[in-house]
C-alpha cells in the first residue's frame, strides 16, 4: 500500500537523503526503503523483553532476527555485568572499548545523532558487557552500533544542519516510521559527551540554517517500497546548500513496483 508522509522543500529534501543512513534507511525514486532488509542479525541476551526491545528500536529497518549465529550477517553477545565501571563496553580479543553515551542534548548534531556511540572497528561479532545500571540505555546504544556496522560508509558530516531542521524531519519523517526510534532521536537523555566523534565524521564548518527558511515549496514523501535497495551516496558539498526552489514530487514509503 502506497502511503504519503510528508512534503518536503528542497533543502529539507538533501537534508533528509544525509540523515537516512544514520537512521538505517535508504531514499530512491522519491521512496523510502528500510536500508538492512537482506541482513540478519543474532542477538544473545538473555531477556527476551531487551531483544524485543532492540529489534522494536530496528524495526523500520527491515534488518531480520537470525535464529542462529551461523546464517546471521553480525552476532551480538550481550552479558550484563558490573565488572567494568562502563556503561557499555566492546570486548575483542586485543582491546577493550569503553564506551559512554551523552547527558544531555548536544548542540552538535553529529554527537546528538547517535548520542555520541561510535562503532571503533569493524567486527563480526561484537561481544559486549553491559553496567547493570543502563540495560535499558544500552539496547538503545546497541541499535546505533548496529545501524553503524552496516552502513557506517554511508555516513556523511551533518554538523552543518541545524538542530531545528533535523527535528523537523524526526517529526516530518522518521516518527511515521518508526515511533519508538524516533523518541530516542529527538529525547536528550544519556550520560556524557565521551568518547570524542572520529575525526573522519566531522566537517570543520557548520553552517546554520533558520528553521523558517523556505518551506513553501515541498516534496512529498512516503515510506518504505518493498525493492531491496541500498543507499548510494552521491556526491555532496556539506558546506553548501542548494535554495533554489524545485517542482513538486511524491516521495512513497510503501511504493510497490508492479
Amino acid at each position: 500500500m502506497d502511503k504519503e508522509i510528508c512534503n518536503l522543500n528542497v533543502n529539507d529534501l538533501e537534508a533528509l537523503k544525509i540523515l537516512l543512513p544514520y537512521w538505517g534507511i535508504s531514499f530512491q525514486n522519491n521512496s523510502l526503503t528500510g536500508s538492512l532488509s537482506t541482513k540478519k542479525v543474532y542477538l544473545d541476551i538473555e531477556s527476551n523483553d531487551r531483544a524485543s526491545f532492540f529489534f522494536s528500536l530496528l524495526s523500520h529497518t527491515g534488518i531480520e532476527l537470525s535464529a542462529h549465529a551461523n546464517t546471521a550477517d553480525l552476532n551480538i553477545t550481550v552479558n550484563v555485568s558490573d565488572k567494568y565501571d562502563y556503561p557499555l563496553s566492546l570486548i575483542t580479543e586485543e582491546k577493550t572499548y569503553h564506551l559512554k553515551g551523552m547527558k544531555s542534548k548536544s548542540l552538535d548534531l553529529q554527537k546528538r545523532i547517535h548520542k555520541n556511540i561510535w562503532l571503533p572497528d569493524p567486527f563480526s561479532s561484537l561481544m559486549c558487557s553491559i553496567h547493570p545500571k543502563y540495560v535499558e540505555t544500552s539496547m538503545e546504544w546497541l541499535s546505533y552500533l548496529t545501524i553503524q556496522y552496516y552502513l557506517k560508509p554511508y555516513f556523511k558530516p551533518i554538523d552543518h544542519l541545524s538542530i531545528a531542521q533535523y527535528e523537523f524531519l524526526i517529526t516530518s519523517v522518521l516518527e511515521k516510521l518508526n515511533p519508538h526510534f524516533s523518541s530516542y532521536q529527538i529525547s536528550g537523555t544519556s550520560l556524557s559527551e565521551w568518547p570524542l566523534l572520529p575525526d573522519e565524521y566531522s566537517s570543520k564548518k557548520q553552517t546554520k540554517r533558520s528553521p523558517n527558511e523556505s518551506r513553501k515549496e515541498r516534496k512529498t514523501i512516503s515510506p518504505f517500497q518493498s525493492q531491496q535497495s541500498l543507499f548510494t551516496p552521491e556526491p555532496f558539498n556539506p558546506f553548501k546548500f542548494n535554495r533554489e526552489t524545485a517542482k513538486k514530487s511524491v516521495i512513497n514509503p510503501f511504493y510497490r513496483k508492479p
